[in-house]
């Protein structure tokens, strides 16, 4: 009998009143500043002052996505320790990165055309039978937001359309059960 022994959960759910709420992120988008840094094939607001913010509005427009994370995962308190955009304009990428010491990271979807690709998630470990790296690309949308544990292996094929890719992406830490993992 087959049983598994080990398996990796991903939350991923639709935002609700997603256009009401793009709106009112992309109002504070706007006084964002991207960078392009060294080695990267994408443009970011990580890293950058005008940054700050952008924790807080996350965390009170999508209140109740965040509510239904920690709810389903029984966790006390959600902490974002950071929050950014990342731009992929024409033929941008991102290689396959984690986002080290974090219990979990996110994305939400802002703008990705159907055309376009969600990210592609690595496993740990190879498939059994050919020892093939295994993958995982889950089906997003526009105001998709999908968290999952901030170790795992994650990358984003080119933008092969002209129009812009953007997401936006955290990491957080959650108290769980009065244990605080900050």
């Amino acid at each position: 009998m087959i049983q598994t022994l080990f398996s990796i959960d991903a939350f991923v759910t639709q935002v609700k009143d997603w256009k009401i709420k793009k709106k009112k992120l992309n109002k504070h988008i706007k006084e964002l500043r991207f960078n392009r840094r060294l080695l990267t094939d994408f443009e970011t607001t990580r890293y950058d002052e005008s940054n700050l913010k952008l924790t807080n509005i996350l965390l009170n427009i999508f209140k109740d996505e965040f509510n239904a994370f920690g709810i389903e995962c029984g966790f006390k308190n959600i902490n974002i320790t950071d929050s950014w955009v990342v731009r992929y304009k024409q033929h941008d990428h991102q290689i396959a990165h984690h986002h080290g010491k974090v219990m979990y990271s996110g994305i939400l979807y802002l703008d990705l055309h159907e055309d376009q690709e969600s990210t592609t998630f690595v496993a740990p470990w190879p498939n059994e039978i050919n020892s093939e790296t295994k993958l995982a690309r889950p089906e997003c949308k526009e105001g998709t937001l999908i968290i999952f544990p901030g170790h795992l292996l994650h990358f984003v094929k080119p933008n092969l359309l002209k129009k812009d890719r953007n997401i936006i992406s955290f990491d957080m830490n959650c108290d769980v059960e009065g244990i605080n993992n900050r």
